[in-house]
């Protein structure tokens, strides 16, 4: 009797170390497959937020495109692209006219990245001067490379020559 108690015990203990090692091993795949599940959440979070991320960047960019037009559309006119360029000589011969300048635009041509425009113009040393300064003020970034201030001889009125090169710096080549 002894011995099959023996025995019974051994059974019992046999079956307790099984159901443990069964319990531990089922335990131990539930906690990997808890891990893989996090892992697999929080790259889904991390989707999810860059995703979000990306929307509101969007959303921002899509407000503030409808709320500046009025804005860039004021700022393209400070700049002079290959289509402008023609209105902005007649720009420049509309000045020349309201200072009282007899204007000739002698060339146009582009230099690196600026528009360069020789001119040569007539009138009284005021005007001429009125002109100057008329350009100098225009919403474009303009310098003057070259100017020069002459005053015509044997005319018997007080007439001036003003020639120069305007260059057009804010001049988009495209």
């Amino acid at each position: 009797m002894e011995k099959t108690r023996d025995r019974t015990t051994q059974k019992i203990f046999a079956l307790a170390i099984a159901l443990n090692v069964g319990a531990l091993s089922l335990f131990g795949f539930e906690w990997v497959f808890l891990e893989n599940k996090i892992e697999q959440n929080e790259a889904m979070l991390k989707e999810l937020q860059a995703l979000s991320l990306r929307d509101d960047t969007t959303r921002d960019l899509e407000f503030f495109f409808d709320n500046t037009a009025e804005e860039r559309a004021r700022l393209e006119t400070f700049f002079i692209n290959r289509e402008s360029v023609l209105d902005f000589i007649e720009e420049i011969e509309s000045l020349g006219r309201h200072a009282g300048v007899t204007l000739t635009i002698e060339s146009v041509g582009k230099r690196d990245d600026t528009l360069e425009i020789a001119v040569f113009g007539e009138g009284s040393f005021e005007n001429v001067l009125y002109f100057s300064a008329l350009m100098e003020h225009t919403p474009y970034r303009i310098v003057f490379p070259s100017i020069s201030f002459e005053r015509k001889k044997g005319t018997g009125n007080d007439l001036w020559d003003v020639r120069g090169t305007i260059r057009l710096i804010s001049f988009v080549d495209a």
